[in-house]
């Protein structure tokens, strides 16, 4: 019983954790590919 409400807190923790980081993950890769494209563009625009 006690494992079993462990295991409950322990995934209602995780997926709260998880739904704080994905969108920070989300925006951070945003981010990157947004300034990977740009080098992109500027290289394809200086040749």
């Amino acid at each position: 019983m006690a494992i079993l409400l462990l295991k409950n807190i322990y995934y209602k923790n995780y997926s709260n954790i998880t739904a704080l980081l994905a969108p920070l993950i989300i925006i951070t890769y945003n981010f990157y590919f947004l300034n990977l494209n740009i080098k992109e563009r500027k290289r394809l625009g200086e040749n």
